[in-house]
Parts: C-alpha cells; sequence; structure tokens
C-alpha cells in the first residue's frame, strides 16, 4: 500500500523534472534564432539607441518569459512551492491513459488505500487492495511520462547551438560588433568609414583658453567638406591643406565631447576636458605684533606686499581650489605646513606661494614681498643754561623721542682738575615718562663736586628706547662742557673791568661838559626866539632829559633815540 504511493511519488518527480529538461529546450530552440535574427538585424541597420534598446528588451522579456513559463514554472511544483502540483489521482490518471487496461484499478486503488488510512482495522480493504497492486505490478508506470516533446525540443535546440557556432566561426566579428552595441543600447556607436578620422585628442585644457582643432582624413577617397560637433551643433571645419581640415574653439569653460563627420559617416567622440586653473579660495594672513609696541593684531583676506614692524610673527591660512599641492616658501626656503604657515620677521624678504594642478601640468607662482620696518634708534635733544646769579648751578632742558616708547634717561658727568686729572664717568637717572615722546629737565648743583678754579665739567645725557627684539638701544646728546676760570683768567678778567670802567667814566665827563655848554645855548636861543614851536623845541628837551644824571634812556613819543648830533642840528636851525 505504501509502495503504490511512492512509487506514484517518484512518477510525479520525474514529471516535473522531464518538463524542467522541456523547458531548457524550448529556451535554447527559441532564443538562440531569435538571437541570432536581431545580431543579422542590427548588424545591417546600425540602429539608433533606441532601436537597439526595444530589440535588447524585447529579446529579454522574451528570454524572461520562457524561463518563468517553462523552467522556474515546473521547478516550483516540484519543489511544493506551487498548490497546483500534481496529486496522487492526478498522477494515477496520467499514468491511466497510458495503460488504459489498469486505468480504472489504479485510480480505484489509490482511492482505496487512502481510505484504509482511516479504516485500519478492515482486512477485506486490505486484502482488495494488495490483490490489486499484484495485478499492476507487471507495469512500468514512468514509460507515461511523454518524452518524446523534450527530444524533439533538444533536436531544435541542438540544430540552433550548430548554427550560432558555424556563424561565430565564418562570421564572429558580426555577432561581435551587433552583441556589443545591443548590450550597450545606451552608448553611441559610431558606424565605420571608409576612411581614417586622423586627430591628436587634445585631452586637459585650462578654462578660458582657446584650443585649436585639425583633423586629417586619411583614405583613397575622401570627402571634400568636414564639420565638428561641439556642443550638441555642427559647425563647418576651414580646409587647411589637402584632406586637412582646421577649426579654433574659443573660450571654453566647460568639458565636452566633440566628434567630425565626413561624408555619412561620423566619427567616435574625443573628450576635451576643461580644468579651471588652481587659485586659492580662502585666505587669511594674522599679524601678531610684538606686545611692546602695544599695537592691536590684524587680519588680513587677501594676499599683498606686506609692511610690518620687526618681529612681527604672520601667518598665511590657504585654501585652494583645483590645486593638487600648495607649497610656501620665505626667502626662498620651503616651510611645512598644510595651508597654514608662520613666520616671524626679522629683516626684508619675500613670501612665495606655488600652486599645482597635475591634469593641467601647470603650476601657478604668486610672489610678494614683506618689507620690515627696524625699530629706530631714540632720538633726544638737550640745553644748558646757567644761573646768573651762581655759576655753580647748572640747568638742562631737553626733549627724548622714540618710535615705540622710552625706557630710561641718564644723565652722565666726569670732573676734570686743572692739572689734567679726572674721574671716571658718573650717572645719575633722570626722571622720563615712559611713552614715545616726553620732555625732561634736569638741575645739576656743582657745589656736590671739588669744582674749583680751572675746574672742567664733562657731561652728557644718554636715553634708552623699549626695543625688546634687538634689546633696548640708546642715543647719547653731544657733550656739555662747563669750565671755571683760573686765578690768571680772573685776575685778567678783573684788570679789564677796571680799564673799561675808567674808559667809560672819561667819556662820561666829556659829555657831560658838552651837554652843560649846550644847554647854555639852548636857553639863550629860546629866550631869543619866543616864536619857535613846540614841534622845534620837543627834540631838544627830550635830548636834555636824556642826557640827564637821573635818567639814562628816555624815548620821545615816535620812541625814536635822540642823538648828540641831531641836538646839534636844531641849534643850528
Amino acid at each position: 500500500m505504501n509502495s503504490l504511493q511512492e512509487t506514484i511519488q517518484v512518477f510525479i518527480k520525474r514529471y516535473y523534472q522531464n518538463q524542467i529538461l522541456k523547458g531548457f529546450g524550448i529556451l535554447l530552440t527559441i532564443m538562440l534564432p531569435l538571437y541570432l535574427f536581431f545580431a543579422f538585424l542590427e548588424y545591417q541597420g546600425h540602429f539608433s539607441t533606441l532601436v537597439r534598446a526595444v530589440i535588447f528588451y524585447t529579446f529579454l522579456v522574451v528570454a524572461l518569459f520562457i524561463v518563468y513559463q517553462f523552467v522556474l514554472g515546473p521547478l516550483f511544483k516540484l519543489k511544493g512551492f506551487n498548490k497546483n502540483r500534481i496529486q496522487l489521482e492526478d498522477a494515477a490518471i496520467i499514468i491511466g491513459k497510458y495503460f488504459p487496461e489498469i486505468s480504472d484499478k489504479l485510480l480505484n486503488t489509490i482511492q482505496l488505500s487512502q481510505l484504509s488510512d482511516e479504516q485500519v482495522d478492515n482486512p477485506l480493504l486490505i486484502a482488495s487492495i494488495e490483490q490489486k497492486m499484484k495485478d499492476m505490478r507487471p507495469f512500468n508506470f514512468f514509460l507515461a511520462i511523454d518524452k518524446s516533446e523534450t527530444i524533439k525540443y533538444f533536436r531544435f535546440a541542438a540544430g540552433a547551438i550548430v548554427l550560432l557556432l558555424v556563424v561565430a566561426l565564418f562570421q564572429g566579428s558580426i555577432l561581435k560588433e551587433s552583441s556589443v552595441r545591443i548590450v550597450q543600447y545606451n552608448k553611441q556607436f559610431i558606424r565605420k568609414a571608409p576612411f581614417i578620422f586622423h586627430f591628436k585628442e587634445i585631452g586637459t585644457v585650462k578654462s578660458g583658453s582657446s584650443v585649436p582643432i585639425r583633423l586629417k582624413l586619411i583614405g583613397d577617397e575622401v570627402p571634400e567638406v568636414a564639420f565638428l560637433k561641439s556642443a550638441g551643433e555642427w559647425i563647418q571645419m576651414k580646409k587647411q591643406g589637402p584632406n586637412e581640415f582646421g577649426l579654433e574653439l574659443k573660450n571654453i569653460t566647460k568639458s565636452r565631447v566633440i566628434s567630425f563627420k565626413a561624408g555619412d559617416f561620423e566619427s567616435q567622440g574625443y573628450e576635451i576636458q576643461v580644468v579651471s586653473p588652481p587659485s586659492l579660495s580662502n585666505i587669511q594672513i594674522n599679524l601678531k605684533y610684538p606686545s611692546y609696541i602695544k599695537r592691536k593684531n590684524e587680519k588680513l583676506n587677501t594676499t599683498s606686499s606686506l609692511l610690518v614692524p620687526e618681529g612681527t610673527s604672520i601667518t598665511w591660512n590657504l585654501l585652494a581650489k583645483n590645486t593638487d599641492s600648495l607649497k610656501f616658501a620665505y626667502n626662498q626656503k620651503w616651510l611645512e605646513g598644510e595651508g597654514f604657515f608662520t613666520q616671524k620677521v626679522r629683516k626684508n624678504g619675500s613670501y612665495t606661494i606655488l600652486l599645482r594642478n597635475n591634469l593641467l601640468q601647470q603650476t601657478d607662482t604668486i610672489q610678494y614681498g614683506v618689507e620690515v620696518i627696524k625699530d629706530q634708534f631714540p632720538t633726544i635733544n638737550a640745553k644748558k643754561e646757567k644761573d646768573s646769579l651762581s655759576e655753580k648751578t647748572l640747568y638742562f632742558f631737553g626733549s627724548a623721542n622714540d618710535d615705540y616708547g622710552l625706557t630710561q634717561l641718564w644723565f652722565y658727568y666726569q670732573l676734570v682738575q686743572e692739572d689734567g686729572s679726572k674721574s671716571n664717568f658718573k650717572k645719575i637717572k633722570v626722571p622720563l615718562g615712559k611713552g614715545a615722546n616726553e620732555l625732561f629737565s634736569f638741575v645739576f648743583d656743582l657745589n656736590q663736586l671739588s669744582f674749583e678754579l680751572g675746574s672742567t665739567l664733562k657731561c652728557y645725557f644718554e636715553v634708552f628706547d623699549n626695543d625688546a627684539i634687538n634689546g633696548s638701544k640708546g642715543t647719547k646728546t653731544e657733550t656739555f662742557i662747563h669750565k671755571a676760570p683760573t686765578a690768571q683768567e680772573l685776575k685778567d678778567m678783573s684788570d679789564q673791568g677796571h680799564s673799561d670802567l675808567v674808559s667809560q667814566m672819561d667819556k662820561a665827563i666829556k659829555e657831560a661838559m658838552e651837554i652843560q655848554k649846550l644847554t647854555q645855548e639852548l636857553r639863550v636861543k629860546m629866550n631869543d626866539s619866543k616864536s619857535m614851536s613846540f614841534q622845534e623845541k620837543r627834540p631838544l628837551i627830550i635830548y636834555f632829559k636824556s642826557k640827564s644824571p637821573y635818567k639814562r634812556k628816555y624815548k620821545a613819543f615816535s620812541k625814536s633815540r635822540i642823538s648828540l648830533d641831531q641836538m646839534k642840528m636844531t641849534l643850528k636851525k
């Protein structure tokens, strides 16, 4: 009873296996001739991308339909994935058609065996089933599987395979070229011309440049006119010689594919790759000034020549585009960094930026100068004044200046005795502000020194700036010399003063006698000339008063002085 069911299950399995083999035969029988048909059709027609797409997808849909219908369908039923899989009764009917003499017995036995599964203890039913199975043992159920159609389709498939091999052997280029064009249906294929389009590819060019195009047609018979296709537009080329043509594409800013056409034939496409030149897309230059100059740090957003104080730390933060490598050099010395470079400057120099684009095989160089403002020496001016009441008190007044600031001011002095002996220079700190422009005054009392007759004092001032880069720098004033007279010089000065006093007294006596005489004459004339006007009398009066022993100087209303000669001229009138 169980052996009958197992035999029929094996029958069902082999039945579907035969269906699967038959499906493969149908697939090969239909698809191989269809492939050869489409291949020859496309080879002769050299279709457009649209037609080739239709051919490709038609072939694909037909192949998928056959596979699904005749291969995958039986396979799913064989594995039990399809509910329409034949059952034991269905298999019995198929076997019964092949063996009519046992058709009713086989179906009846299957039905009784299924009933016996429910009535296990029915000995009569079991005996009846066993008797029917003995009657069917001589029959081979697997002969009921129809393999004739499977063999027929495989014969057709074998013929198709032989045809394909023959074509591949003698006309392989047809299958190869057409197959490639059908599979790559979206690619533009150029129909082979009876001549050669000789064009040296341009490759990569710089954006905005002009590109000369040169084409030469090589062959026994070539057309007299050639066209260039650029940006979807056909442009007639100028003939420049036998079978040679030329054209210049100006100001190319975008990559493009160009092709040529001569007669009814078109060349393949040639790509002109347009690349923008290397350039700086983001620039930041940070200037960090020395703290002692008290100047606020700055940021610049452009490359340019720089004018900076000595000791400034400069940082370049650079970002480039269309650039494969960025190099930076200061005073021809390359600095390490990835777009970030720092240099502390002490003297004039220059910086260089190198941007390279490998596609263009081009290096752009940017160079600028860096001018350094050196910290200047301080300046100082001083003036000496002496006290009119004391020869031993000296007054100094002056000013000190610097570009950034001052730190200290010193007064240096040295005493030289009359015999030539001298002391070392000594110094006194003079109060001074820290600004860039300061006034100062200083009083020096010689009484604190052994400043005797014949002694000489040499002195000067020295001021220092706040240079933190090179160290504080100093500037001196001129050397001031203050000399005390010797004993002999003092005696000579006394004698000269006595002589001058005697001379002045003699002159005064002579003037007094002359004034007395003129006064006498004036009184007489004034008494005799009563008609004399005030304007005529005025200079006489003024002169008289100016020579008065009580007033040494007297000025007229006109603020002009009356001389003795003027007085005499007035008396003559």
